[in-house]
């Protein structure tokens, strides 16, 4: 599973490499967009709040980080087992409660 994760993070990379490359005046499509083909940018909102965050979730930049968020959590999932020490146990409590901060929020 992580070798996917690896893989559609290396064509992320490289989609966004090649488009930046390709012009550097025209704004760049957002990975998720181009992965699934839609051409067409979504609808600014006019409440300034909202265009605030539209502009933030709309960043290249964004995807990656949910994209590594996703990473980590798969690894952090996979290091649990039957019989691990109190450390352990707190450390991926911790980590837990982080990634549900991170994909509620």
């Amino acid at each position: 599973i992580l070798t996917i994760f690896v893989g559609v993070f290396v064509d992320s990379y490289n989609v966004v490499e090649h488009n930046r490359e390709k012009t550097k005046l025209r704004r760049v499509d957002s990975v998720a967009s181009s992965m699934m083909g839609k051409g067409d940018d979504p609808e600014e909102p006019i409440n300034e709040r909202r265009f605030d965050v539209f502009q933030v979730v709309t960043m290249v930049q964004f995807e990656v980080t949910i994209l590594i968020a996703v990473c980590l959590n798969v690894v952090a999932l996979s290091v649990e087992s039957h019989h691990q020490s109190l450390i352990e146990h707190q450390f991926l409590q911790v980590a837990d409660f982080s990634f549900t901060f991170i994909f509620a929020a």
